[in-house]
């Protein structure tokens, strides 16, 4: 940013920044020559010779926009601090008045354009995105594939105005702007009546500001329903519906015409809507159109554009009537087994009656919703007297399995062939390299146990913590205390009720119309498409490793006197434990990422036991929480702290202080706060972003973080050296490693003279040691 002069004419090259936004606000200019950008949370303006620029934020005390030089331009500045300063600015030439008001007037002018061409915009998008999920819907169920719900459309309201402004004011000064200027000079030459516009205008401008960034932010929002890297965005659910309607006939295959038709419109209305809001707004909406176009294409070409292979089931004809026979009432058999009384036995057949007969099952109404939790209420009370039951009796059957570790309740409530797919369903749980995979059963055999730990509430306390609260607040005695403290039971329900039926909701997918239980149309298709064995899961680590190495290393202190080593610090790899939720669902959960208090224990990862999601993509985003989370938990209160540097410290303060960045473009800068946008203010959420890019997409060479992030990924989340040194001929790669690359030196530098030195010392060097020094420099 060009140090300017007060008091004098300042020449501003092309792209040069005037004002920067968000700092304090001490200057006023006039334009003698050129055109100045405005640009203000995601809205750009243009004022060109004549104009008075920075003249609002002076009432505010800081820039409220950036004023960049759109081309090379002439201004002259005034140094004005508080409003009263203004009118010293005004006494200099008489004409200024005049020039004042009119170019405050004209600006106001045009963002009343820009407003009614946004608020156009957002209404006709949110219609045409709720009027084609519709028909997305209908289809599906009308094909007998039945279309999953998008929770972010469900939820999706009308754009609501963030601001009232008056409408007979806005007219007034609209009416304004068709003044000439010369008109303008002629009457304003008062200045307490010029000073009097300009304290109104500048408010009218501030409110005319917040609701165009408030606009232009719920488009975004909207686009990011239709089109995004989450696999659940509208486009993609289409395109899944359209790709596995392959190969139907008659009817279905009409349906199947319909979908793509949706699809084709979805298309034309992102680009559509891009363009509608460059022209509106001057600004760009980030459209991956390589993605729309290779999806388009198979679209109309008939290929599938699923990538995934279905697991073959081998199931022999003879064998077929002895499965159906052998689930043939299971709800009964379930109920049943669980010994709850017959009251409850009735209510809760009486409830799955209802839940069966209803047309639409994620139906918003009231009697629909009660119906939910009412079942939901019941079947988790089931669900704990099964497993308590099942456990001392050692019962291995596939019913009761299916129930705990799938969902399973009734048979009726899936087709045949869901059913069939469900009985040969292999967890494989014996491949556990590199994680250990548990499924819900054995997790809960672990905790009943004792070998597991009772995990955390949504509350972030554990099974103890809880009881200590109860304890301090006088509800518990010593003897109760402790009592509480060994009994096996009440840890059972504590994970049941707090990690089980809280999480299973929330990764479902499907928090406002969730059921605990498997249906037919929870499923696109055919299960064995939804399934995932723990040979899968941890084939999808072990490709994940294969970009982000460094992620389960923490350091710990090592000591061993009686080696003669006193205290040295060594890498220590901790895998988390991956535990398999009994539901459909959409998103993996990383619950816990250490166990307890201590730092060197492993982590808790959940994904549901069926997920028609990608795996890899349900992986990484684990992965980007985990990362986050754990430098918090290591880095304490001082997380945030940018004076102990760390990956959330360093990026919490490049979020918070972005707009004053000199190594970020005013684009990069307009791109991050979109990016802010998507992540709902939440800094984690807004850093899993550049994570899922860095590890998705830079890995491969792709260009997708601004400078500064790729500089702070590099530094705290290297990639391996075969990845590095082959990025690296890229200079805007080798630049972002290069501090990585400085402190690795070090660090080997140093561990080989401690190795030297313990060698000089005829110490027996630990494995330990041998492994942290290869880890730096070989990783």
């Amino acid at each position: 940013m060009q140090e300017l002069k007060i008091n004098a004419v300042n020449q501003i090259s092309k792209g040069g920044c005037i004002f920067q936004e968000n700092n304090a606000a001490d200057m006023v200019g006039i334009v003698i020559r050129g055109k100045v950008l405005i640009q203000n949370r995601g809205i750009c303006t243009y004022v060109q010779s004549g104009a008075f620029i920075g003249v609002i934020d002076i009432f505010s005390n800081r820039y409220q926009s950036s004023y960049i030089a759109q081309e090379d331009v002439v201004v002259y500045i005034f140094p004005v601090k508080m409003e009263d300063d203004l009118e010293d600015v005004l006494a200099i030439n008489k004409d200024y008045c005049g020039l004042m008001t009119a170019s405050l007037s004209r600006l106001i002018a045009r963002l009343a354009e820009v407003k009614t061409e946004l608020t156009k915009i957002a209404s006709e998008f949110y219609n045409f995105i709720k009027l084609h999920y519709q028909r997305y819907l209908m289809e599906g169920i009308k094909s007998g594939y039945v279309s999953k719900s998008i929770p972010v459309i469900d939820e999706l309201e009308q754009y609501i105005s963030v601001d009232e402004i008056d409408d007979m004011l806005l007219e007034y000064y609209c009416q304004c702007s068709k003044i000439p200027v010369e008109v303008h000079k002629a009457y304003f030459e008062n200045r307490i009546i010029c000073m009097h516009h300009v304290r109104e205008e500048a408010v009218l401008l501030q409110s005319l500001y917040q609701e165009c960034s408030a606009l232009t932010c719920y488009i975004f929002e909207v686009m990011e329903c239709l089109l995004s890297e989450d696999d659940l965005c509208f486009f993609k659910k289409a395109a899944q519906l359209y790709s596995d309607m392959s190969g139907t006939t008659g009817e279905n295959l009409k349906r199947r015409g319909e979908v793509g038709k949706i699809i084709e419109r979805l298309i034309d209305k992102i680009n559509a809507v891009e363009v509608a809001v460059k022209n509106a707004a001057g600004i760009e909406i980030s459209v991956n159109h390589d993605y729309l176009e290779k999806s388009y294409y198979e679209v109309l070409s008939g290929t599938s554009i699923s990538s995934g292979e279905e697991l073959a089931i081998e199931e022999a004809e003879d064998n077929k009537e002895e499965i159906l026979k052998e689930l043939k009432n299971s709800l009964e058999k379930i109920l049943r087994y669980s010994e709850i009384s017959e009251e409850k036995q009735l209510l809760f057949k009486e409830e799955i009656l209802k839940f069966k007969k209803l047309e639409d099952k994620a139906s918003t109404e009231d009697f629909t919703r009660l119906l939910r939790r009412q079942l939901s209420e019941l079947y988790y009370e089931i669900y704990g007297l099964v497993f308590i039951k099942a456990y001392k009796e050692n019962n291995r059957s596939h019913l009761i399995d299916l129930f705990l570790n799938y969902g399973f309740i009734d048979e009726t409530l899936l087709s045949e062939e869901q059913v069939l797919q469900l009985y040969h369903l292999n967890l494989d749980l014996e491949s556990m390299q590199p994680c250990k995979v548990y499924s819900m059963r054995d997790w809960l055999n672990a905790v009943y146990e004792e070998d597991k730990e009772p995990s955390k509430s949504e509350f972030d306390l554990d099974y103890y913590d809880a009881l200590r609260d109860e304890k301090r607040l006088m509800k518990l005695s010593d003897a109760q205390f402790q009592e509480k403290s060994n009994d096996k039971r009440l840890k059972l329900e504590y994970e049941i009720k707090n990690m089980l039926m809280y999480n299973n909701r929330v990764s479902s997918g499907r928090i406002t119309t969730f059921v605990p239980f498997l249906y037919e149309q929870v499923f696109f298709g055919r299960i064995n498409k939804a399934f995932h064995s723990a040979r899968d899961i941890n084939a999808a680590l072990n490709r994940f490793l294969n970009v982000d190495y460094s992620i389960f290393y923490r350091e710990r202190l090592y000591s061993a006197p009686e080696k003669g080593i006193k205290k040295e610090y060594i890498m220590e790899q901790i895998f988390p434990d991956i535990i398999l939720l009994p539901i459909c669902g959409s998103h993996g959960v990383m619950w816990q990422e250490i166990t307890g208090r201590r730092r060197n224990t492993p982590g808790r990862f959940l994904i549901p036991v069926l997920t028609e999601e990608s795996l890899d993509n349900i992986i990484v985003q684990l992965m980007g929480r985990f990362r986050w989370e754990l430098c918090r938990t290591i880095q304490g209160g001082s997380w945030n702290n940018i004076q102990y540097p760390s990956l959330t410290s360093e990026y919490y303060d490049y979020i918070q202080f972005y707009q004053k960045n000199r190594d970020l473009t005013p684009e990069k800068k307009e791109k991050l706060k979109s990016q802010i946008v998507r992540g709902r203010g939440n800094t984690r959420e807004v850093f899993l972003l550049d994570y899922m890019s860095w590890i998705m997409r830079e890995a491969n060479g792709e260009i997708r973080l601004n400078k500064v992030a790729r500089a702070l990924m590099a530094t705290y989340i290297p990639f391996p050296k075969a990845i590095r040194e082959r990025i690296a001929v890229q200079p805007i790669f080798s630049e972002a490693m290069f501090r990585f690359e400085r402190e690795r030196s070090l660090k080997v530098k140093e561990l080989e003279q401690r190795k030297r030195a313990l060698e000089k010392d005829n110490v027996d060097i630990p494995q330990d040691i041998l492994d942290t020094l290869d880890f730096y420099k070989e990783g």
